[in-house]
């Protein structure tokens, strides 16, 4: 893949895909930021799994905290000897144009498995809204968050057992994730051939 760096403009070091102890991460919004600080990293999004709480409060002078969250939208089971997942899924980050932002888009409880009890109770939302894995289904919640101010990126979809029958499907997404540590870890492929099929097909990701 190519990279094509305008040398004429600002380039910033930046997480746009993180979990806290707010869902399944091992470190507190705090304690990431301040790690991620310590690394130089201008900016980080918190996209914890399937719920948004607002992270404007780690904003200063010197780091943006992007206010986000990682939906997943669960797809038929799959024959596979991959490693793990055993069923095709699309996971999606959300990040708030707006740093006030404090509604999670297309969220219901039940997709919400995640122990956080002492704060669910701060998750604002419309109303339950019902997750479909199809062309439709992904391309509504896509068609959604940018209706309610978000950015949306498709994540990881090698891990998640995606062919490009699936996500070539999807319009009008603003990122794809390329690299993941988790997938590297799990012994699947990073996703450049995914976001080269997506060029080819016109998809302006």
């Amino acid at each position: 893949m190519l990279t094509f760096i305008d040398k004429n403009k600002n380039f910033y070091k930046a997480n746009l895909h993180c979990h806290t102890t707010r869902s399944d991460g091992r470190a507190t919004p705090e304690k990431v930021k301040e790690e991620y600080k310590k690394r130089g990293y201008s900016a980080v999004a918190f996209t914890d799994h399937n719920h948004l709480l607002n992270a404007s409060h780690l904003t200063d002078d010197e780091f943006i905290a992007i206010t986000g969250c990682e939906h997943t939208i669960m797809g038929p089971k799959v024959d596979t000897y991959s490693p793990r997942p055993s069923s095709k899924q699309a996971h999606m980050c959300f990040y708030a144009k707006d740093p006030s932002c404090d509604a999670t888009p297309c969220y219901n409880e039940k997709y919400d498995s995640y122990k956080f009890e002492d704060l669910r109770h701060l998750v604002k939302y419309d109303e339950p809204y019902i997750r479909v894995f199809s062309h439709e289904g992904i391309n509504e919640m896509i068609k959604i968050g940018h209706e309610q101010g978000f950015l949306v990126s498709l994540n990881h979809p090698n891990w998640s057992l995606m062919t490009a029958e699936d996500y070539l499907g999807y319009e009008d997404l603003d990122f794809i994730e390329v690299f993941n540590n988790g997938t590297y870890l799990s012994g699947h492929h990073d996703d450049e051939a995914a976001y080269d099929n997506m060029m080819k097909a016109g998809k302006k990701v």
